[in-house]
């Protein structure tokens, strides 16, 4: 658990999520669904949510040590959330798929930055994990920016992979990052 100062004065802790977060991140996430249009989940389908999956989703993460959710929690509560998942099958076990969350009323104080940050400390000092992977809508240039910086490189793109409630579609680009250079 660490401490950050942000820009408009707050303090930000991030921490790993514990089943008591439970309520407040199924809020946060149904708000952040609600405000983002960069998210892959629908107002409609984050609605059908219930708090006995957010904790068996939480539970999930604190039963596999491969595997990471972390919370990042402002003074008003849980303002952003990081999950690295580990792939399934045992050729790609040394593979995690980066999903991250900040609401919008808290971007651009560098929570995602500190966020990807603690993930690629817990990530170089894993036995496991050696590739991080995501895949990122392609008009987030925000975000496109923040992976590059780190060090994530485009692998590819799906076009035209996500539909937007305006009919309106968009790419989905897939980045990597290594985490234990050979």
């Amino acid at each position: 658990m660490r401490q950050h100062f942000l820009p408009n004065g707050d303090t930000l802790t991030i921490r790993p999520a514990q089943e008591q977060d439970a309520p407040a991140l199924l809020s946060m996430f149904r708000q952040a669904v609600e405000e983002s249009e960069f998210l892959l989940t629908s107002p409609q389908e984050v609605r059908l949510l219930t708090l006995s999956q957010e904790r068996e989703f939480i539970r999930s993460f604190l039963r596999n040590p491969n595997s990471l959710l972390l919370v990042a929690v402002a003074a008003s509560g849980p303002v952003g959330v990081l999950s690295v998942t580990q792939c399934r099958a045992a050729k790609q076990a040394h593979v995690g798929e980066l999903g991250i969350t900040v609401l919008r009323q808290h971007w651009n104080l560098g929570i995602g930055r500190r966020m990807v940050q603690t993930m690629l400390n817990w990530a170089g000092a894993h036995p496991v994990i050696r590739l991080i992977q995501l895949g990122v809508c392609s008009s987030n240039e925000k975000a496109l920016r923040l992976y590059s910086k780190f060090g994530f490189r485009e692998k590819g793109r799906l076009e035209k992979m996500i539909r937007q409630a305006d009919g309106t579609y968009h790419d989905v680009v897939y980045m990597t990052l290594w985490t234990h250079p050979s």
